[in-house]
């Protein structure tokens, strides 16, 4: 072919950079178009959800509550004004204040409107004027230098004289130009096989190269937005939802008419929604800031540990939440194995993420049941310095080739459109934490799903054993009296027949002052286990101990120890610290001055109901026979010493909602009992 002469090769570069210019300009107006319908968009759906917050406060009329409400939504905060109007054209509320209320016309921006329903009738409407972004993206700029650079290198290369083009070149080059699009990731930017010249394929993987620096650029930029807005959304999601929640915390902490454990799951409810709102605002946080830093919600999660976490007491807890999830489903059984073995397990996890890890597996091990029902059992356990949290099932199982691959994000068994999201957190957080995550199964007998964590040192609050001398004092203040009848119980299994142990009990803050100050000797030697929360009263038992000056003779017995700042502030006063839950399970005993000889009973028997113990005390009565009764098996081993070997024991099959009859008897067999 003849080559093309000077004026034509001008032309066609020419030609070239009007082409790379107009891609470059069509980009940036693609761009702004983008970035002008996300904010639209943004500015939508908050003034939607504005409009539903302000219906009953423009129906009534309240400026107060229209001007709160206002002054902390996204609309107010970045709208130049907003007018807030009745349906007959009344003017409710207007921003900025001290000003006067901008008509409609008046706007030179973005102009916004939201109508105010309520009951499903219009009461009124919003109107606000907010501008769209006008800077240039660090993607536009890169298109310009681009642009620029690819022009510079095209007119440097005419003027020297370097180019060589063909028609048929010529019509490539053109047509791959124009068929680039910079917002296109799948665009083509391979230049044709057809150009032959060396000099144009020098500059075609030039041309290349910045073209696939520009899309990586755009990709960062687009996902940085889109980083931004959900970081925006989730802190409006955080604000808005802490005063209801202070509210419903405020409330429950009122009602009288609720036993305690109700109202402690209602904290509990509260506090985790409360938890969920703050997880999304650090995690879009996380994102944001890690769009260039590479840092994920694992890692941040991982690094903020508050200190050892009692696993008993957040295993009871979620069994105890989990129960009343599935309350609905017949036949379905949860059961948690704790005892005083169990009670003492601590291990540096992140409380929250721990509850969500148990709480997946949990729900896999329900759902793995059939409709007819099933059981699910939670063992806590250590072996070789590792806490062992084990989730088991009874149901179909897991085939072999299946079972290993379980584990891995994407694998999933038995759930329609299931991810395997549920094993692969528990597997990562597992091993984040310095653990690992086992799985066993067998097809038609269950699986099993152990998590094992390495044990940590216990905090300074915590109290291993209630160790008390004979003839003290031991004052108990809670304001249920079922708390009193458990401690009543603990110790009659304790100290059978004469009491050596006295037990105060008082209800409220002002009776333990008044029993302080009138027994000023018992009180000075006297041990104290106080309640957190009591009802009717703002002071709380870590209060009463402080201006008491109780200091190491009291112990914070409550379920709120896992609110912040409770453990925290027993070490500074030099309290322990005892969950309610797992009460219970904590060891006691007499000291060894009480001198108790080993003493043989004709019969010894554990039992938590209380009617079958009156029913053996008669029994034994009439036919003289020497027995002790036991309500747990924890009150048994605090005085396991005391009590000859051959003494025969009869044992409930189930003890509590934890100890299975069975079991213990075994462990009793093994220190010697007949």
């Amino acid at each position: 072919m003849k080559t093309l002469n000077r004026t034509t090769i001008s032309a066609a570069i020419v030609l070239s950079v009007v082409i790379i210019f107009g891609v470059g300009i069509s980009f940036l107006v693609r761009e702004r178009r983008a970035s002008e319908t996300a904010v639209r968009e943004t500015f939508r759906t908050a003034a939607t959800e504005l409009a539903d917050n302000l219906a009953l406060h423009v129906k009534i009329e309240d400026t107060a509550s229209i001007n709160r409400a206002l002054a902390n939504s996204y609309v107010a905060k970045a709208a130049s004004f907003i007018n807030v109007s009745a349906n007959d054209g009344r003017t409710l509320f207007y921003l900025p204040e001290g000003s006067h209320p901008q008509p409609v016309a008046s706007c030179r921006a973005e102009l916004g409107h939201a109508v105010i329903n309520y009951n499903g009738a219009a009461i009124g409407q919003i109107d606000f004027c907010y501008r769209l972004p006008a800077a240039v993206s660090s993607a536009g700029i890169a298109v310009i230098l681009g642009t620029y650079v690819v022009s510079s290198i095209l007119l440097a290369l005419l003027l020297l004289g370097l180019v060589r083009f063909n028609n048929l070149q010529i019509a490539d080059f053109l047509d791959w130009l124009n068929a680039i699009e910079l917002s296109n990731p799948r665009c083509p930017r391979v230049p044709p096989s057809s150009i032959k010249d060396e000099n144009m394929k020098s500059l075609c993987s030039k041309v290349s190269n910045i073209l696939e620096q520009l899309g990586r650029l755009t990709t960062i930029e687009l996902e940085s937005q889109r980083a931004r807005m959900l970081s925006d959304l989730s802190a409006q999601v955080a604000h808005d939802i802490r005063s209801p929640l202070a509210v419903l915390e405020a409330a429950s902490a009122e009602m009288s008419g609720i036993p305690e454990d109700q109202r402690i799951m209602i904290r509990r409810a509260a506090s985790h929604m409360r938890d969920i709102a703050n997880s999304l605002l650090s995690r879009y946080v996380v994102a944001t800031a890690g769009v260039a830093g590479g840092e994920g919600p694992l890692d941040s999660a991982a690094n903020h540990l508050r200190g050892p976490a009692l696993l008993s007491g957040l295993v009871e807890m979620l069994v105890s939440e989990k129960r009343l999830q599935f309350r609905g489903r017949s036949h379905l059984t949860i059961e948690t194995s704790l005892d005083e073995h169990s009670y003492g397990l601590f291990a540096l996890v992140e409380p929250t993420e721990f509850k969500r890890l148990l709480s997946n597996l949990i729900n896999n091990a329900v759902e793995a049941l059939p409709a007819s029902g099933g059981r699910v059992d939670l063992d806590l356990a250590t072996r070789d310095g590792h806490a062992l949290i084990s989730v088991r099932d009874n149901g179909k199982g897991i085939a072999p080739d299946v079972l290993a691959k379980l584990g891995a994000r994407g694998q999933s068994h038995g759930k329609p459109g299931g991810s395997g999201l549920g094993l692969a957190h528990a597997r990562e957080y597992a091993e984040q934490w310095g653990g690992r995550l086992d799985i066993e199964s067998a097809a038609g007998q269950g699986t099993r799903v152990t998590v094992a964590l390495p044990l940590a040192a216990p905090p300074a609050w915590f109290v291993p054993e209630l160790e008390f001398a004979p003839g003290r004092v031991v004052v108990i203040l809670d304001d249920d009296t079922s708390i009193h009848q458990v401690w009543n119980s603990r110790v009659d299994s304790l100290c059978p027949g004469e009491r050596s142990i006295e037990l105060v009990h008082v209800f409220n803050p002002d009776d333990l002052r008044l029993w302080i100050a009138g027994n000023e000797s018992a009180a000075a030697g006297a041990l104290y286990l106080l309640d957190y929360q009591l009802l009717g009263y703002d002071e709380t038992g870590l209060d009463l101990a402080e201006s008491l000056r109780l200091g190491e003779k009291a112990i914070l017995v409550t379920n709120a120890h896992d609110e912040p700042g409770v453990a925290e502030r027993c070490e500074e006063l030099g309290m322990g610290l005892i969950p309610k839950n797992i009460a219970p399970f904590v060891s006691m005993r007499v000291s060894k001055a009480a001198g108790l000889d080993p003493e043989l009973f004709d019969a010894v028997l554990i039992d938590d109901d209380e009617l079958v113990h009156k029913l053996w005390q008669g029994a034994a009565q009439s036919n003289e026979k020497k027995l002790r009764v036991f309500a747990q098996t924890a009150d048994f081993l605090t005085v396991i010493d005391s009590i000859d070997r051959r003494s025969p024991i009869y044992l409930d099959s189930r003890i509590g909602e934890s100890v299975r009859g069975e079991v213990f008897a075994r462990d009793l067999h093994a220190r010697g009992f007949a």
